[in-house]
């Protein structure tokens, strides 16, 4: 009956503590990586090419969002396409083709530039990422076309030197189709591109793998309650 008590008593502090670590290592969710917009240019994106913008992750944790500052060039013309951005993993560096997430808006969706008032901001977001990262793994945002090519749409660059160091951009050349045909075929391989990055944003909710002091104490404690349970029966 005793070993029975003992047992019982074990597993409770054990799930206690389990528990109790979990909340003392979570962290709210805070920025990562940061190409800040600078000087408000954009290039078009994505009728002869995919666009790419690698990044090296600082924290480790679950990334839960990515912001671009995307927009429509102010032209009356065909936005009723649609775009992915996809987070891919990267290899030597260079964007592969394994997808981690990836999500598909409408051009519609994008405010135009066209519109007073209107600049290059971080209007853009890939939320609700469950996607967990370690600090120093180099992944990359994909921006492409969906379906049929339609107008390009302008993603802002950041091009002060040094403003960000940890990634780079890249393009991947496509067949050209027509404003109004479908995507065209990948016709060359991923290449760098120079003298400015884009602009964009990573969110990671880190995760601790230290316990901090409220565990640990929480700990110490427990296996002092078993043991003079144990000492009393």
């Amino acid at each position: 009956m005793r070993k029975g008590r003992h047992g019982f008593v074990l597993v409770a502090v054990v799930t206690l503590l389990l528990f109790a670590s979990g909340i003392a290592n979570a962290d709210p969710v805070r920025i990562d990586q940061l190409a800040p917009i600078v000087n408000g240019a954009g290039l078009g994106c994505c009728s002869s090419e995919n666009w790419a913008q690698t990044f090296t992750v600082g924290i480790t944790g679950i990334l839960r969002t990515i912001g671009l500052p995307l927009s429509q060039p102010p032209l009356p013309d065909d936005f009723s396409g649609q775009f992915a951005i996809q987070l891919r993993a990267t290899s030597g560096g260079v964007p592969t083709e394994t997808i981690l997430a990836e999500t598909i808006l409408a051009k519609s969706s994008l405010p135009s530039l066209s519109t007073p008032g209107i600049h290059f901001q971080f209007t853009t977001s890939f939320s609700g990422l469950d996607t967990p990262v370690a600090a120093g793994q180099q992944l990359a945002i994909v921006l492409s076309n969906v379906g049929h090519n339609g107008q390009n749409i302008s993603w802002a660059t950041n091009d002060a030197p040094g403003t960000y160091s940890a990634g780079t951009p890249f393009r991947q050349p496509r067949e050209f189709t027509g404003l109004t045909g479908d995507v065209g075929e990948i016709v060359g391989p991923w290449g760098p591109v120079n003298d400015f990055d884009f602009a964009f944003f990573t969110a990671v909710e880190p995760v601790s793998a230290t316990p901090e002091p409220g565990t640990a104490l929480l700990l110490a404690t427990g296996f002092a309650w078993l043991a003079r349970r144990r000492a009393a029966l």
